[in-house]
């Protein structure tokens, strides 16, 4: 069985069944692992789609569970009649590669489906933690959404995209369409590392349709953290191409190593 360090983000509710009459209600989850039990704040008036964006841990030994039981309520007063729903999932995905994101679907007590729950978890066991590792292997990047950013925009909000960079290969996101300051992406990309390879460098552009793409802002991301722990969640600076730190970019690195023997 697994032994080892399993972090647990939470991170939205989607087309909840909503409990509110007046106002939206305040859902928040609860994430069982075994015998640990960790719950959100709630999020005040998140309705049908609540964001929760928390990160909890979990430290496993011989006896780790292989599923996790989501419970969503609907008031932060946990009572018998303010459960919206739950679900379960297994964690063979986290335990065999690491890393493992879903969306779980969640059932009221009657059955009767209630929306999902956004979730991810990450793995680390404490027998890959004493193995020497190189710097040479893959990393998956998830760029996850960018916050505050530089509105570059004229006439309608900015469509941004990324660019991503390094050494040995570049990939793009897909454009928000007129996300403006705040894009979300949520899409994931695959880097071979090699120890010349020690950062990737991004730019996020507005994607125009009669004149050259402007740039919004530029960020580099180090990959010396997620390279030694396996993984890492940040939220990278983003600098305008005046120089000033407007907003910032958040990601995920997932590093998978080629062993040293």
């Amino acid at each position: 069985m697994p032994t080892g360090t399993l972090l647990i983000g939470v991170e939205e509710g989607h087309n909840l069944e909503d409990r509110g009459f007046v106002t939206k209600q305040n859902p928040l989850c609860q994430v069982n692992v075994g015998s640990v039990t960790h719950k959100t704040d709630a999020a005040r008036h998140g309705g049908a789609n609540p964001i929760w964006e928390e990160r909890f841990v979990a430290y496993l030994d011989d006896a780790a569970p292989q599923e996790a039981e989501i419970i969503v309520w609907s008031e932060h007063h946990i009572a018998e009649g303010d459960e919206i729903g739950r679900g379960k999932i297994s964690l063979a995905d986290a335990y065999l590669h690491s890393y493992q994101e879903s969306k779980v679907p969640i059932v009221t007590p009657a059955g009767k489906h209630a929306g999902e729950v956004e979730i991810f978890f990450a793995f680390a066991s404490k027998e890959e933690k004493e193995i020497p590792k190189s710097s040479d292997g893959q990393l998956s990047l998830r760029v996850i959404r960018a916050q505050d950013l530089q509105e570059t925009g004229v006439i309608k909000y900015q469509d941004p995209f990324v660019v991503m960079e390094t050494s040995r290969a570049k990939f793009k996101t897909t454009i928000a369409q007129g996300a403006g300051r705040d894009p979300e992406w949520k899409e994931a990309f695959e880097f071979q590392v090699a120890s010349d390879v020690q950062d990737i460098k991004m730019i996020i552009y507005n994607k125009n349709t009669l004149t050259d793409d402007t740039v919004i802002g530029s960020a580099v991301y180090p990959l010396a953290q997620a390279i030694s722990t396996g993984f890492e969640e940040s939220k990278v600076p983003v600098a305008t191409p005046d120089g000033p730190i407007q907003g910032s970019l958040h990601i995920r690195a997932i590093f998978h190593s080629k062993f040293t023997h």
